[in-house]
């Protein structure tokens, strides 16, 4: 991925975007300031537009006891997309480019059978008419009291009146519940959208002894950590007690990664780039390009700054400098995420020739970095992106992965796409992703591992979600790494929690072999300081999660404690004699014999 891509339905293109979610809500007094002019009267039910969807029904119904009068009353009997069961309500008037839009609800939930026990409530202003673009949008859960929400945000363009529609999707869970109170209110192109209120929100299992938490410290100290044993002895073999012993990580086993662009490694044409390298280093042990390995780039389509030469120099840099590099991507199977000379042959080219051009490139691009690169995403998004498979037929996949292991015998090949830890219920992303992964592996594909992107939005699925997911994929026996880790909104406490809490999660998952973000601007600031989220990663890879003993041998000669798995090295002192060695630390090692001369 690079960027989150349309798909098929009205709605579809939220996806990404929106769910994700929201398992409780802080406590606030929020009050929209003077000023706003109201586009939807709190009990204007004229402007609800209901009805029946494919998994349910929604109806206007009377409310008592609150602040207004009717509610759209919304039940979903089969799960599905969130725009299985929509209701709209349109505000009156016309929106400018850059005007500032508040939007204020009430909901509650009647019942729920999503494993979060609550109800799900994806809510959009967008365009009532094809592109169906939407201007902004959040995704809420909703608990069984009448609970007020804020959603804020801009107008991307010039609208008549009746173009845009709030939007109120309820099909993701089977589930009923009810919205009232609902406002529109507009503070014009020139307030500054952040002086208008918004919920605030947290994810279930954020409490600091919430039991998720426990447990997979538990799977940390079995999975990630291993006896760690030296004996120090003279050239006699006779041991040597009271030597001082210091074992240090140097790099773990587990991949931290970060993708950036080759011109932060490479040149100091911006003032940051030098404490962005700082960080880099000081943080990560893996990288990868954010674009540069892209088809477009390696054949010069986008200019001098991402060209082959530059790909191959920030290669180059990554691997004097002990980075594991990944590789993305070498086929994004759309036309419109392909190189020029490709895009030009759309409606034009026989399969033979489109597989001829696609072969080619995967064995040009492998050919070239092949000494730098361990693992590739050989297939990027095939849900959304299919223009190769529906000419050539679905099989091609095959084909492409197995002609980058002839390529690449030694090289891990993934499957990578987006929206798979991201969401807040399983739905056709989850299922058509695993079809796919299945497909290939039953046709004999050599597909290694499974890339879930990352892209979580300003609302995140809680980590018991996520464990559910990464169970789910497990089971199909393949390493899962997420490839592209951002997190949109501005609550900057709560990504750093939810990166913490993330990383937790998956460094304590047998199958999960790495994490790599996506761009390092996401934890480091221009001066060099971090970001919640940077700060959350280099506390636990460099503190928490770091080993560095100091001590002395025994009677024996003998040092026995444990660690964390990876590269080591082991100084041993005794008097005017020092010896460092290196050790790498596996699940099973033996006992690591130092001779000290």
């Amino acid at each position: 991925m690079s960027h989150i891509c349309s798909c098929f339905g009205p709605t579809l293109l939220l996806t990404a975007l929106f769910w994700a979610n929201i398992t409780s809500v802080y406590a606030q007094d929020l009050t929209p300031p003077a000023g706003g002019k109201p586009l939807i009267l709190r009990d204007d039910s004229k402007s609800f537009q209901v009805g029946k969807g494919t998994g349910g029904e929604a109806t206007v119904v009377a409310v008592q006891g609150q602040n207004f009068n009717s509610a759209i009353h919304a039940t979903v009997e089969k799960r599905g997309d969130p725009w299985d069961l929509e209701s709209r309500v349109i505000p009156s008037g016309k929106f400018a480019k850059g005007e500032a839009v508040l939007v204020r609800l009430w909901a509650r939930m009647l019942q729920s059978r999503d494993e979060s026990g609550m109800a799900l409530l994806q809510l959009s202003l967008g365009e009532n008419s094809p592109p169906w673009r939407a201007q902004f949008g959040r995704t809420l859960s909703v608990g069984k009291e009448w609970q007020e929400f804020f959603v804020r945000g801009l107008v991307q363009d010039d609208y008549e009146a009746g173009q845009l529609a709030l939007k109120l999707d309820f099909g993701q869970a089977v589930q009923t519940l009810e919205v009232g109170g609902i406002e529109i209110l507009s503070y014009g192109t020139n307030a500054p959208l952040t002086q208008l209120p918004e919920t605030r929100t947290s994810y279930a299992g954020r409490e600091a002894n919430a039991p998720w938490r426990i447990e997979a410290e538990t799977r940390i100290r079995e999975l990630r950590m291993a006896p760690l044993a030296v004996q120090v002895i003279d050239r006699t073999g006779k041991p040597i007690p009271n030597a001082q012993v210091q074992i240090e990580l140097k790099k773990h086993a587990f991949f931290f990664g970060c993708a950036l662009n080759p011109s932060v490694l490479l040149s100091d044409d911006k003032p940051e780039n030098a404490a962005y390298r700082r960080r880099f280093l000081e943080i990560f042990n893996s990288g990868s390009f954010v674009n540069s390995l892209k088809w477009e780039a390696w054949t010069g389509d986008w200019g001098p700054d991402l060209n082959r030469e530059t790909t191959l120099k920030g290669l180059q840099w990554l691997q004097q400098h002990d980075m594991t590099i990944r590789g993305h991507v070498l086929v994004w199977p759309s036309f419109h995420n392909m190189v020029g000379y490709m895009k030009a042959l759309q409606g034009k080219a026989t399969p033979d020739e489109l597989q001829r051009l696609v072969l080619s490139h995967i064995d040009e691009i492998t050919s070239g970095t092949s000494p730098y690169i361990s693992e590739w995403d050989v297939i990027n998004e095939p849900r959304d992106n299919h223009d190769l498979m529906d000419i050539i037929g679905k099989q091609v996949m095959l084909d492409y992965f197995k002609r980058a292991r002839n390529r690449l015998p030694n090289t891990r090949l993934v499957l990578n796409d987006y929206a798979i830890l991201t969401t807040l219920a399983d739905g056709n992303t989850q299922q058509q992703y695993e079809d796919c992964a299945r497909y290939l592996i039953d046709n004999g594909a050599p597909i290694d591992g499974f890339g879930f992107q990352g892209h979580f939005g300003a609302t995140v699925p809680s980590p018991m979600r996520i464990l559910k997911v990464l169970d789910r994929f497990a089971a199909l026996k393949r390493s899962i790494r997420v490839t592209e880790f951002t997190i949109e909104g501005d609550d900057s406490a709560l990504q750093g929690d939810f990166t913490r809490d993330l990383l937790t999660l998956l460094f304590s998952h047998p199958s999960v072999v790495g994490f790599q973000q996506w761009g390092l601007e996401n934890s480091v600031n221009k001066d060099g300081t971090l970001t919640p989220i940077g700060e959350a990663i280099r506390s636990l890879v460099n503190e928490k999660w770091h080993t560095n003993i100091k001590t002395t041998t025994d009677v024996n000669g003998s040092v026995t404690n444990r660690g964390f798995l990876g590269r080591y090295d082991v100084t041993v002192t005794q008097g005017n004699r020092t010896l460092t060695v290196p050790f790498e630390l596996r699940s099973n090692s033996d006992q690591l014999l130092v001779t000290l001369p």
